[in-house]
Order: C-alpha cells, then sequence, then structure tokens
C-alpha cells in the first residue's frame, strides 16, 4: 500500500541563498522552502535576525540553517558579504562570499564556495576559485577589466549600460565547464563576434567597448532578448575563422580569415595579409607563415611549419607533440625578423637552415634562449634548450644535439659534484647540474640554475635571475647594479638572504617560490622595526624606513622572516604585520583600533581625521597596537592621533612620552606609555606618517595630539 504525504527524512541541502542585484545595488535573500533561521555575526557572536527579501549593502556575515517538517536539520551555511579595497582573500574559504571592489584597483579573490564578486571603479581583477561563481561587471572608470572564474560552472554578468567608451573586459575560463555570460540591456542583435588571434571579441553596434574570451571559454550567451546562444551557435556566429575538416585539407587565410584550424588529417595552411593564427590539429600538418606576425601551431603529429618571409619582424614556430621540422630561408629574412621556435625538449625536432652554411651563424646563450645570429644580417632565430636535435644547413652539415651544445658560447655546464662556478664577460648561464653547487653571477644579466642538491646562488652586477632547482637551496643577493632581481627557490625548503647595505636607492628583488614549504627570508642589517609590509595585488611589499628599495613576494611564500636583532617572524606574524588598508572619507572621520597585533594603512582623505590608539593589551609596550601608516596625513586639514587611551599617569608634558624619527619614507612617531621616567613600558614605534617631515615641537604646538 501506497502512504500520501510521507514526512521527508533527507536534511535539507542549501543552495545559495544570498545574491546581488547590480540595478538596485541590494542583496537578495533567497529563502529556502524549509523553516528556518537567519544569524548576524556582530562583534564576533551569532545573534538571531530577520531579513527582508531585499535589503541594502552592509558589512556583515549571515549564517542560515533550514528544518524540515521531520526535525532534520541542514549544515549551517554561512555567507560573507564585503566591501573592500585592494587585495581581498577570504578569511574562512568554505564560506560563500559576495565582495564588492571599491575605488582602487582591486584583487578580489573568491574561495571554494559559491561567491558572488563585484567590480567596482579602478581596473579590477576577480578570481573565483572553486565553487559555481558569479563574477559582476560593476562599471569600472579604467579601460581593463578581468574576470576569472577558474574552477566551477560560472557566470559572468555585464551590464552594457554601464561600459564606458574605452571598456574592456576579459573573462577567462576553463574550456571543459558550463559558464555563461548574460548580457543586460542588449540584444543578440546589437552585438558581432569576430576572432582575433587566440581570443573572440563581442563589439557593440553603437559603442567602441569590447568584451574578449578564450574559444571555448563560455558554453552559453543569454540576452536580455531572451535570446540564448550556445557553443555551436557562438562558434557560428563567429566572423574571421575558417575550419579545416577530418580530411587533408588546403587552406589559405585572406583579409577576412586571420584564424584557421585544420582538425583532423595532414593539412596544409598558409598565412595571409593579417597577424595569422595557424592550427595544424592532428595529423602531419605542413604551415606556412606570410605577412603579419604570425603564429604557427603543428599540433600532435610529425609536423612542417615553414617560414615564407613576414613583414612583421615576430613570428612564432611552435610544433607541440611530434617529431617537428621547422623550415627557414634566410633570403625570406628582413633586417629586423625575429623568428621564435618553441617545442618539446623530449621529441626529435629538426630545424633545416636555407641559403646558409654553418660557418655563417653564430650561436649564443641569452637568458633561457639559445639565439642563432647571422654575419650579415641582423636577424635572429632563437629557440628554448633542447628544443632542437638538430640544424641541416644547405652545405650538408649536420649539427645533432651534442654539436648544438658545443657551438652555443656564453653558457657553462657543472658537473655532477659540488662545482663552484662563477659568471663572467662571456658567461651569463650557468647550469649547475647535480651535486650541492655554489655558483655567483658576473658584470651581465646572469641566468644561474643551481639543479639539483642544496646549492647556493650568489647575484651580482646586473639584473639577475637565479633559479635554486630541487633541494633545499640558499640565493643570495649579492648586491647588483641593476634595479631588478628575481630570486626562486623552487623546489625545496629555500633560503634567501638579503643584506640591506648591499641596497641601491631602486633595488627591486623579488621572491618566487611554492607555499607548501619551509622557506625563510634572513634580512641583514636591519631589525624588524625599520621595515613595514604592505599588501599591493598578489604581492606582499616589504619597504625600509630609510630607503626606496623594495622586497616583494607572494603571499604564503615565505614561512619566516629572520631579522639582524633575534626577531623572527611566522607565517601568522607576517600576515598580522601586512598593513590592512582603513580608507576614510571627505568628511571628519574617527577611526580606532580594534584587533591587538595587526598592521593598518589608513588613508582617511580630507576632513578633520582622527586615529584612536585603544589599549588592546594592557603588557603591550604599545598596547596591543602594532606599528602602522597614515598615508594622508595633514596638519592643515587638522589630522589628529589620540593618545589618550595609551598614556599612563599623563603629566601633560608630550616630550616625555613621545618621540619623533625624520626618515627617508616619514615622520615615525614612537610612544613611551608610561614616560621616559618609568620603567615599566618602553619606547616603541607606533605610527608612521608617509612622506611628511617635521618636528615634535611643531607637531605638538598645532595640537596634532589628543592625550
Amino acid at each position: 500500500m501506497t502512504q500520501l504525504n510521507t514526512p521527508d527524512a533527507t536534511t535539507p541541502i542549501l543552495g545559495n541563498l544570498f545574491s546581488y542585484d547590480v540595478s538596485s545595488d541590494k542583496i537578495i535573500f533567497n529563502a529556502p522552502s524549509d523553516s528556518y533561521i537567519i544569524e548576524q555575526k556582530v562583534n564576533g557572536t551569532w545573534i538571531q535576525v530577520n531579513l527582508e527579501e531585499k535589503f541594502d549593502w552592509l558589512n556583515t556575515e549571515y549564517r542560515v540553517t533550514a528544518t524540515d517538517q521531520t526535525g532534520n536539520s541542514s549544515q549551517p551555511q554561512t555567507t560573507v558579504i564585503n566591501t573592500t579595497s585592494g587585495t581581498y582573500h577570504p578569511t574562512d574559504p568554505t564560506s560563500n562570499q559576495i565582495v564588492k571592489g571599491s575605488t582602487g584597483n582591486d584583487y578580489l579573490y573568491g574561495g571554494n564556495g559559491d561567491d558572488t564578486l563585484i567590480s567596482n571603479t579602478g581596473s579590477d581583477y576577480l578570481y573565483g576559485g572553486a565553487g559555481n561563481d558569479t563574477l559582476i561587471y560593476g562599471g569600472n572608470s579604467n579601460a581593463y577589466t578581468a574576470l576569472l572564474g577558474q574552477a566551477g560552472n560560472d557566470t559572468y554578468i555585464v551590464d552594457k549600460a554601464l561600459l564606458t567608451s574605452s571598456s574592456y573586459i576579459h573573462i577567462l575560463d576553463n574550456s571543459a565547464e558550463e559558464n555563461t555570460l548574460q548580457l543586460k540591456s542588449v540584444s543578440s542583435s546589437d552585438i558581432s563576434l569576430k576572432q582575433s588571434d587566440s581570443l573572440i571579441i563581442i563589439s557593440f553596434n553603437d559603442s567602441a567597448s569590447t568584451i574578449r574570451f578564450g574559444e571555448g571559454n563560455l558554453s552559453s550567451i543569454v540576452f536580455d532578448d531572451g535570446t540564448v546562444w550556445n557553443k555551436a551557435q557562438i562558434e557560428a556566429n563567429t566572423i574571421g575563422k575558417l575550419l579545416g575538416t577530418d580530411g587533408a585539407d588546403t587552406l589559405q587565410a585572406d583579409a577576412e580569415i586571420s584564424t584557421i584550424y585544420g582538425l583532423e588529417g595532414n593539412d596544409t595552411i598558409q598565412g595571409g595579409v593579417q597577424n595569422d593564427y595557424l592550427y595544424g590539429g592532428n595529423g602531419d600538418d605542413t604551415l606556412i607563415s606570410n605577412t603579419g606576425s604570425d603564429y604557427l601551431y603543428g599540433g600532435a603529429g610529425n609536423d612542417t611549419l615553414i617560414y615564407g618571409g613576414n613583414s612583421n619582424a615576430y613570428t612564432a614556430l611552435l610544433g607541440q607533440a611530434g617529431n617537428d621540422t621547422y623550415i627557414v630561408d634566410k633570403a625570406l629574412l628582413t633586417s629586423s625578423s625575429y623568428i621564435h621556435i618553441l617545442d618539446n625538449a623530449a621529441e626529435e625536432n629538426t630545424l633545416q637552415l636555407k641559403s646558409v652554411s654553418s660557418s655563417d651563424i653564430s650561436l649564443k646563450q641569452s637568458d633561457s634562449l639559445i639565439i642563432i645570429s647571422f654575419n650579415d644580417s641582423a636577424s635572429t632565430i632563437r629557440f628554448g634548450k633542447n628544443d632542437l636535435s638538430s640544424i641541416v644547413f644547405d652545405d650538408g652539415t649536420v649539427w645533432n644535439k651534442a654539436q648544438i651544445e658545443a657551438n652555443t658560447i656564453g653558457k657553462l655546464l657543472g658537473t655532477d659534484g659540488a662545482d663552484t662556478l662563477q659568471a663572467d664577460a662571456e658567461i651569463s648561464t650557468i647550469y649547475g647540474l647535480e651535486g650541492n653547487d655554489t655558483i655567483q653571477g658576473g658584470v651581465q644579466n646572469d641566468y644561474l640554475y643551481g639543479g639539483n642538491g642544496d646549492d647556493t646562488l650568489i647575484s651580482n652586477t646586473g639584473s639577475d635571475y637565479l633559479y635554486g632547482g630541487a633541494g633545499n637551496d640558499t640565493l643570495i643577493y649579492g648586491g647588483n647594479s641593476n634595479a631588478y632581481t628575481a630570486l626562486l627557490g623552487q623546489a625545496g625548503n629555500d633560503t634567501y638572504i638579503v643584506d640591506k647595505a648591499l641596497l641601491t636607492s631602486s633595488s627591486y628583488i623579488h621572491i618566487l617560490d611554492n607555499s607548501a614549504e619551509e622557506n625563510t627570508l634572513q634580512l641583514k642589517s636591519v631589525s624588524s622595526s625599520d621595515i613595514s609590509l604592505k599588501q599591493s595585488d598578489s604581492l606582499i611589499i616589504i619597504s625600509f624606513n630609510d630607503s626606496a628599495s623594495t622586497i616583494r613576494f607572494g603571499e604564503g611564500n615565505l614561512s619566516s622572516i629572520a631579522f639582524d636583532d633575534g626577531t623572527v617572524w611566522n607565517k601568522a606574524q607576517i600576515e598580522q604585520h601586512i598593513a590592512r588598508t582603513v580608507f576614510g572619507t571627505t568628511g571628519d572621520d574617527v577611526i580606532e583600533t580594534i584587533t591587538a597585533n595587526q598592521t593598518y594603512a589608513y588613508t582617511l582623505d580630507a576632513g578633520a581625521d582622527t586615529v584612536i590608539f585603544n589599549v588592546l593589551d594592557n603588557t603591550d609596550n604599545l598596547g596591543g597596537n602594532t606599528k602602522s601608516e597614515w598615508t594622508d596625513f595633514n596638519l592643515v586639514e587638522q589630522d589628529k592621533i589620540d593618545l589618550s587611551q595609551l598614556l599612563i599617569n599623563d603629566s601633560g608634558n608630550l616630550l616625555d612620552y613621545v618621540s619623533v624619527q625624520d626618515t627617508q619614507a616619514g615622520l615615525i612617531i614612537s610612544v613611551d606609555r608610561d614616560g621616559s621616567s618609568q620603567s615599566t613600558y618602553h619606547s616603541q614605534e607606533l605610527i608612521l606618517l608617509t612622506d611628511k617631515h617635521d618636528t615634535l615641537e611643531n607637531l605638538i604646538a598645532s595640537n596634532a595630539f589628543i592625550h
């Protein structure tokens, strides 16, 4: 017997309950069908609240739990709603995020949930992360906006009414997903699609704005008139592209067609007058460049890529999978021709050089490339190390891989042992190979590769690139005359050593490593109070009080920073010392410190602004505050620093409690909470007034302090 109306015994599963309405700038609550409770986090405590279906934007967290008729309760679903500036990473990546950028150039990162990210003014970069995310173009004053959905089936929403005449929206996603673009305020007859290089460009009939996306990145486009284009219709409506068949096709680019896909079969594809993108696909294909700057992609198979004489300088020949042949006739080269061959090192790839003998060329290592130069021409052919297994000349000479290696100058190879290697005026690229090697740069722009083993690499003059390779390596900044030095530890727990005494006024050291390792930066000739950390886009910048030099590293790349005074910051402390930006308004802002051991960067705009330093930890010299920065402190606007909570038994004479240091970065204010005559607390740096240069006496006379 069938029993009707049996209670559902299945635990409720909550979908995404909150969304954002662009037109009204409101949050929409999509209530679950089961009974539910809503809680809001207030001062760290969850408090039960009620919500309207639509409500104004506010920075908060909500938690929803649903219960069905039989008493089964869902897992609580938390949604974080936030307006932010600069770089935003979710504190809890499992929560759903609704995050909107601010007036600057923002980098917004979603987590593992179904997040909603909204751009704003400036040039914004939105990264959805894992989950089925919604990325919304919110109307940006700058031209470029990047929307990167990443993993999951993502939705992109662009309202044409928000575009400016120069808007350029770039959608980047994965081709194997169901990603949708919703176009508001536009019908399908108002746009055109055109292939340009590797992108498809959406243009509007009455605007110069564009939306660009990679082929296959979108599975559908939805218009306001109800029309929906699926992937096949997007393909059919894209002009400037030609597709081959599964057979052996002969295809030609022209003034209208600049992108050709040979697909299956042994195809012959020739470029035309534009900058062409030729894709051989599967099969043993023949691809021929022409005028313009062409990009030839052989695809799978033993392909032949022929330089056909291009009027523009750059031509790229990419054989891809298979044993490929490259044919270049020197007679077709111009004085500025630059041919770039890119292939896989594990294949038998051959370069046939026509109209030239082996005595007419020279090979030189430059950075990560080998350059073929001609005795009587400024043209060059460049290829990666090991991309070619042989070079065949018109005089019958054939160089195999070993001979290519032997004829390449500017490179030095180590052994399987522990080598000590030095770059010089002739040698700028060194490979340590196996063993625990010591490699030092020379006078050029050097590329030093440690290889396997626990290596020590030392930069020198020029702009150097140090690659540790596998092993626990030590990369040392040796004092470079040029601004940029790159230190890449790669696999292993690596140590970076930088002596501030060796930095110039423009030094820029870039540390790149993996986040899952124990990598340490040792800072010499500097104490922890001499630096500040600030997030900029995807990097963290170390700045010095008395120098314009910087050290930059990716978030999580360093597990510790060790200073000369014995202080060591672990990963959590590094995070705490990264200045959290606080923006003010054009009015009179009052900002209070609320989180212990958190560094802040205050940009409070016009008005008579006040920063209040509260006591967050009474045992600390600064009351639990950490040295922060005020980027636009202005005495004329009557900005003030409130020390009334910090100072103990204030005698009224601030000279006993406050001191200043005028540095290149600005004016550093230090505080001794109980005064110079007492010993419970000691003077410590509290805040940097960026680019301000003044005296303590003038600050006091100008009533800059509340005490």
